[in-house]
């Protein structure tokens, strides 16, 4: 009796195991320093910029990757070379980006529509992507800003 009792536990385990590993949440396609980038990530900008383009091709998800790699590497040093970007220049870009899928849809209930979410729903999905790709932005001024470069060295 008590060994079937435990061998229908271990059928039930091996079961359970089974089914959980063939059930993927979420992948981690990329390690930047301390930040993970999951493959929903990626899936979720290229749907955003798939509203914009419909034709875009599987393969810019690779491009995605790249931009999103850039910007965590620009806002880790960033954050080690104390670059600050302030709430308000966050708050403002999003205002201007939501203004302009405004005037792209016509009304704020069809971009509502069309999004699937309210606008302070999207803006607060998107207020660490602002803040992050700001960050980067100061970050690579800060770069480029101190490179010195003549026509001779363009030619």
């Amino acid at each position: 009796m008590k060994f079937s009792y435990l061998l229908l536990l271990a059928l039930l385990v091996v079961r359970l195991n089974t089914t959980a590993q063939t059930q993927v949440a979420d992948k981690i396609i990329a390690i930047v320093s301390d930040k993970i980038i999951l493959r929903s990530e990626i899936d979720a900008a290229y749907a955003d910029y798939l509203k914009e383009n419909p034709e875009l091709p599987e393969s810019e998800k690779c491009s995605i990757l790249e931009q999103v790699v850039t910007t965590k590497m620009l806002v880790e040093q960033a954050e080690r070379d104390s670059v600050i970007v302030t709430e308000e220049e966050v708050e403002g870009a999003i205002d201007n980006r939501v203004r302009y899928f405004v005037s792209m849809y016509g009304s704020e209930e069809k971009m509502e529509e069309v999004a699937g979410k309210t606008i302070y729903q999207l803006k607060d999905e998107y207020r660490p992507m602002f803040k992050d790709n700001i960050t980067a932005q100061r970050m690579q001024q800060t770069i480029i800003s101190s490179v010195k470069i003549t026509p001779q060295e363009v030619t």
